[in-house]
């Protein structure tokens, strides 16, 4: 409140930066990260060659990435978390201090959408829908496989699961075999969220 009266006050383009800046970092220490996340952008908009710009977009990828949920519930602010930390990666003028942390949180998310896209695999595999199965599977290696490598045991899982449940017995053991393959050459930490 305080902040607002003062913006309100004054007319000098440095303070008034300075002062929004500040009101975000406010809400982010107070734990309103929705709030945090709407001012750091709004600061982004509103500064794009800021002195502050970095930090600001920084922030606001880290307030959307503290409201992100667990695999089981709706991935929106992964999503977009993702769009943020992706615009952010891509921009040439990013700040060699964050961007090793943006890298992570981008490969975070994509990792729980992974971890999503195969819950509701699993679900699928229950209600005996094989289809819905396999449409999932083929979203997961087209859009997150080359994204995290580290998910290809889970898929594999998942596809086993269902030549099995298809009585598909050629497909059951070449999924094995490759599945195999992966625990003996590698040593894959199936469990990413374990990292961070």
């Amino acid at each position: 409140a305080c902040i607002g009266r003062m913006l309100a006050l004054t007319d000098d383009a440095t303070v008034v930066e300075k002062l929004t800046i500040e009101q975000a970092d406010i809400a982010f220490d107070e734990g309103m990260l929705d709030k945090s996340g709407k001012l750091y952008r709004c600061y982004a908009e509103l500064y794009p060659s800021g002195t502050y710009i970095k930090y600001a977009e920084y922030k606001a990828i880290l307030s959307s990435f503290f409201l992100t949920l667990s695999a089981r519930h709706d991935q929106t602010a992964t999503k977009t978390t993702l769009a943020l930390a992706e615009q952010f990666i891509d921009d040439p003028k990013k700040d060699a201090a964050y961007a090793p942390h943006v890298k992570q949180i981008c490969l975070h998310c994509y990792y729980r959408l992974a971890e999503h896209e195969l819950e509701i695999c699993r679900w699928y595999l229950k209600k005996n829908s094989p289809k819905a199965v396999e449409s999932r599977l083929a979203y997961v290696k087209k859009e997150l496989l080359a994204k995290v490598a580290d998910i290809e045991p889970m898929i594999l899982e998942i596809e086993r699961s269902l030549a099995k449940q298809q009585k598909d017995t050629p497909r059951y053991q070449r999924v094995t075999t490759r599945l195999a393959q992966l625990r003996s050459t590698t040593k894959s930490n199936i469990n990413f969220l374990t990292r961070f």
